[in-house]
């Protein structure tokens, strides 16, 4: 019979770490929790039936398909207002049209100024961007 409270001990952030690269970031941090959660509950609960040789790989299957089942569960779940109005404002033909004209902008300004604001805008380089009169030139200050 297996020892699910010693494979848990082992094993718990490595079952995690498993699911969450199986998944792109689009599934969120609470589902793969939730699904390993799951997982371990199954195997307390059958764990007769597992194989010790090969628990890992049975973890790992069953935990993938919890993923998946409580993907398909949130599919259907109803939105609140306030998730609606925010999937309402992020689709607005308004906000494409928008978009389509910074990129464009962006595409007119030069090499060094494209390459500051790239930088800029990358959340783990803070930079001080100063843009001079007329386009011509581009100061970054690393702070």
């Amino acid at each position: 019979m297996l020892d699910v409270e010693a494979l848990y001990r082992e094993h718990a952030d490595d079952l995690y770490r498993v699911l969450r690269r199986r998944f792109d970031r689009s599934v969120p941090d609470a589902v793969i929790e939730d699904a390993s959660g799951t997982t371990w509950a199954i195997a307390r609960a059958k764990r007769e039936q597992v194989r010790e040789d090969n628990a890992m790989g049975w973890l790992v299957t069953v935990g993938r398909h919890e993923v998946l089942a409580l993907l398909r569960k949130r599919r259907f779940e109803i939105l609140t207002y306030d998730e609606v109005e925010t999937a309402d404002r992020r689709c607005s033909p308004e906000l494409a049209l928008e978009a389509r004209e910074m990129l464009e902008l962006f595409a007119e300004l030069g090499a060094n100024q494209r390459l500051a604001l790239s930088l800029r805008a990358a959340e783990d380089v803070p930079l001080a961007v100063e843009l001079h009169d007329g386009g011509h030139g581009v100061m970054v200050r690393r702070w």
